[in-house]
């Protein structure tokens, strides 16, 4: 596992979390349901730092290109969350699309792999036709590029990969700027992209964030595996997503369920790993292949 161990924090009554790795400079990982900017009203958001660095301004979600002003003030559940072997997880929803005719329930789910191996999972289960948007503001401009389902940000000492693993994902490849707020130094303008699907049924948004030191970009290959329950048989992508990366002589398997559809006791394999649970790691490389359960 990565060699900087991380905490987890529950904040302003499971709203927020904030993930951080032990030592200078400092890398962490806050996720709240309203945006941190002062003048984008999107939720569901993620602010990032890698080794001091700002990588994410904010990455939250809209639907139906509109941002509510309202707050969501809804009944909040307790949100899952859990840190297990330096493997974090956590999750939030947001109820503020629901209080219109056609609504929509929106969560995310956020893996950490240490702290700079980011699995982001989006759901929305809404009720008639919408559009889903994710929104990922940089913390500079003119350091973003966008070739296919991969989106590669240069700073000024990290660099991030983000790799779509959702089949039909779509960007329009396009580079846009936002006005960054208060919080990008009072009005700079910072690169950001969006990505976009549209549809009348459950919809999930899964992608791969890979953080590390500026230079040639260390090796990481990723594919989605096919889940198959000792109960139920094989799971699609509407009920089961799991991924296999591979980074040098270090494999991981992480699966995650839409809905927790997977009964405590249904046991289910993952590649060349066997576990129960609505959430799984496994170190895949190690010979024990023991799952860690984190929902």
């Amino acid at each position: 596992m990565p060699a900087r161990t991380i905490t987890l924090e529950e904040m302003q009554e499971n709203e927020e979390f904030m993930l951080r790795a032990e030592g200078t400079p400092e890398d962490s990982l806050h996720f709240k349901n309203q945006s941190f900017l002062y003048d984008h009203r999107d939720h569901l958001c993620v602010e990032l730092t890698i080794s001091g660095e700002p990588i994410f301004l904010r990455s939250g979600i809209r639907i139906d290109r509109q941002y509510m002003d309202k707050e969501d003030t809804s009944r909040r559940e307790k949100q899952p969350y859990a840190l297990k072997e330096n493997c974090a997880f956590m999750q939030l929803n947001c109820t503020a699309y629901m209080n219109q005719k056609e609504g929509v329930l929106a969560k995310r789910k956020i893996i950490a792999i240490g702290s700079r191996l980011f699995i982001l999972m989006d759901e929305f289960y809404p009720v008639g036709i919408h559009m889903y948007e994710q929104i990922f503001q940089f913390s500079k401009s003119n350091a973003v590029l966008i070739s296919g389902n991969h989106i590669h940000y240069e700073g000024e000492k990290i660099c991030m990969d983000m790799h779509y693993m959702s089949g039909d994902m779509s960007s329009d490849g396009s580079i846009s700027m936002i006005q960054g707020g208060l919080d990008a130094g009072g009005g700079v303008m910072t690169d950001a992209v969006s990505v976009k699907k549209e549809g009348g049924a459950f919809r999930s948004l899964l992608s791969v964030l890979h953080c590390y030191e500026k230079g040639p970009a260390p090796g990481i290959e990723i594919r989605k595996l096919v889940p198959e329950s000792f109960k139920k048989g094989t799971m699609n992508d509407q009920q089961v997503e799991a991924l296999e990366i591979t980074m040098g002589e270090k494999r991981y398997i992480v699966s995650i369920s839409h809905l927790d559809v997977l009964e405590s006791a249904d046991l289910f394999r993952v590649g060349d790993c066997n576990g129960f649970g609505n959430v799984l790691f496994f170190e895949a490389s190690s010979e024990e292949k023991r799952p860690i359960v984190l929902r």
